[in-house]
């Protein structure tokens, strides 16, 4: 059997053949394109591990196409602005920014209701940031639309304008999200630099497009004295690694002149 391809012969962008844990000795092997290398040693007598596109996670056994490319060129719609119909790799939606349905059915009144109201906000506001962290640790960053259910139905953001007593979206809004990414990420520079705020009227409904370009050294949502580091998972969510080896691997890959 030939020997599986060193690490020097991997990039991003490479079409391989890789071997899951799952499908260990039966010979089938997971086509895909690769979004990351995990293994850090230049070779290994199984398969250099690596992450593909899809989430998935294997060692290489071929390689497909030896046109390597250094970074994947997001859709055209991204580029465009236009709001794609589904989900995917490069633009995930939410249905709110800071509002959720569970605050109608609080049973209590009062100063202990407000304390409830403010606790939901902010965990709605930390899965934005969420998202936003997930693309800008990825290789071709993305874009967050704020008001489209995951089913692509567009809710507007009007419950969001007025339960965070907004005076206007470009405005007071829009500084509202950057003061809570700054909040959450801690990284002003990328948050000027990198982040793109644009509202738009559908269908008489407001929206938010969020565009998210690579940051340039790694991105964690903050949560108390927490550190939390987030990829995009397979299609269209993030993922958090949890796992300090795995969190190492990816950034060496992503962000090969990082020495934090």
């Amino acid at each position: 059997m030939a020997r599986p391809p060193g690490r020097d012969k991997l990039k991003v962008g490479l079409s391989v053949e890789i071997e899951t844990k799952e499908n260990q000795g039966t010979g089938i092997l997971t086509t895909g394109i690769i979004r990351g290398i995990l293994t850090a040693s230049r070779h290994h007598p199984y398969g250099i591990k690596v992450r593909l596109e899809d989430g998935q996670v294997g060692r290489v056994k071929n390689i497909i196409d030896t046109a390597a490319k250094e970074q994947v060129q997001p859709p055209a719609n991204l580029k465009s602005g236009n709001i794609p119909k589904t989900e995917d790799k490069y633009n995930e939606f939410k249905e709110f920014y800071q509002y959720d349905m569970s605050i109608e059915k609080l049973p209590f009144t009062g100063a202990g209701r407000q304390k409830a109201i403010d606790g939901i906000m902010n965990s709605v506001r930390e899965r934005f940031a969420t998202a936003v962290c997930a693309f800008g640790n990825d290789t071709s960053g993305g874009s967050v639309h704020l008001g489209i259910r995951a089913d692509g139905t567009i809710m507007g953001l009007e419950r969001d304008k007025q339960i965070g007593n907004f005076d206007d979206y470009d405005d007071s809004f829009a500084n509202h999200i950057r003061d809570t990414l700054e909040k959450f990420l801690k990284d002003k520079v990328f948050i000027i630099r990198k982040i793109e705020i644009k509202f738009r009227r559908i269908s008489d409904k407001t929206i938010c497009t969020i565009s998210v370009r690579p940051a340039q050294r790694p991105l964690y949502v903050h949560v108390g004295d927490e550190q939390r580091f987030f990829v995009r998972g397979p299609a269209p969510r993030s993922e958090r690694l949890i796992d300090q080896k795995d969190q190492f691997r990816y950034i060496k890959f992503r962000f090969p002149n990082y020495e934090g």
